[in-house]
């Protein structure tokens, strides 16, 4: 069994879904970050970074990206450099064993610190637990390049199954 676990697929098919299911049945202690919609007059308008760990109020649900069109959202400048750099490093920093990262992708493709402070998790004594975009990206790249990262698909036919991938992955 490989020390990360990422889970990849289309769009809305329960891959964080699966996570939160798999933290709320194994109350296990974690840290990371989980990727909000910013939701104004019933419509998602663009995506937030929300800390597992207590940043200053400023910091945490940080709008990452703005909705530019149908799938198609654009990345606010310097944001995964500075506080989700910051967020990565409270991870390192917590107690927890388990760090989730939901999500990675094509937003990060430009946040060099960002993608440096995701391989030092990595490199790092915590597992992780995270979605991957199904996307080509610097952050897929990185992580099909390591031997202790398994990404695995969910799909809609298995996605019932996929709580079940996780516990397997982390009881190891």
């Amino acid at each position: 069994m490989s020390k990360h676990l990422f889970l990849t697929g289309e769009k809305k098919v329960g891959k964080s879904s699966a996570i939160k299911k798999f933290l709320s049945i194994a109350q296990q202690d974690f840290s990371g970050y989980q990727t909000q919609p910013v939701i104004i007059n019933e419509r998602i308008r663009g995506y937030a970074l929300h800390s597992f760990e207590a940043l200053d109020e400023e910091e945490n649900d940080v709008i990452i990206s703005v909705r530019a069109g149908v799938r198609r959202n654009i990345c606010v400048e310097g944001i995964f450099d500075t506080i989700g750099v910051k967020i990565i490093q409270a991870a390192v920093a917590a107690d927890a064993e388990l760090v989730i990262i939901d999500e990675l992708g094509k937003l990060e493709d430009n946040a060099p610190d960002f993608q440096a402070a995701i391989k030092q998790l990595l490199d790092s004594n915590h597992r992780v637990l995270g979605v991957l975009q199904k996307k080509e990206s610097k952050m897929s790249a990185l992580l099909n390049e390591r031997d202790d990262c398994e990404i695995i698909e969910i799909s809609e036919a298995d996605r019932d199954m996929a709580v079940d991938k996780i516990s397997q992955w982390y009881r190891g």
